[in-house]
């Protein structure tokens, strides 16, 4: 278990019993040394796993799992957020000032999604080119080579 809810053990079962016990402290540490000392390992053991591909991997993706997780529960609090705001707005007792800030929060947060999604489907449009490109060069290569 870390600060971020439970991780797959998937992510760590390349690793030795040790190391993934490390990664997982380290995940719910707030420097390598807390991690050390509640994994029970030295601090000089820590820093060298971490120097080690496949434990800086694992890392990596055990990050990467804990960040999602963050990442749905963020999006059932967004929800409530929202309902929340509605209420605020809705309120006849709502002061306006506060009103107001509210009504800026949520045109504010829907312009910033509007770009987020406008940029997301740039970027896969980028991607589907930049793959259609490669797979012609890729598929062309013997005619370099043999000069034509």
């Amino acid at each position: 278990m870390t600060a971020f809810g439970t991780l797959d053990t998937a992510t760590l079962s390349s690793l030795p019993t040790r190391k993934a016990r490390f990664v997982r402290c380290l995940l719910g540490a707030r420097d390598i040394r807390a991690a050390a000392r509640t994994a029970e390992v030295s601090e000089r053991t820590a820093r060298r796993w971490l120097r080690e591909p496949e434990v800086g991997s694992a890392l990596v993706a055990a990050e990467a799992e804990a960040l999602e997780a963050v990442a749905r529960s963020l999006v059932v609090l967004g929800g409530e957020a929202v309902a929340a705001l509605e209420r605020v707005l809705a309120d006849p007792d709502t002061p306006p000032a506060v009103a107001v800030r509210a009504a800026d929060v949520v045109l504010a947060r829907l312009l910033q999604l509007r770009e987020l999604v406008a940029m997301e489907s740039r970027l896969t449009a980028l991607e589907a080119r930049l793959a259609n490109n490669e797979t012609e060069r890729s598929g062309n290569w013997w005619e370099s080579e043999s000069g034509r």
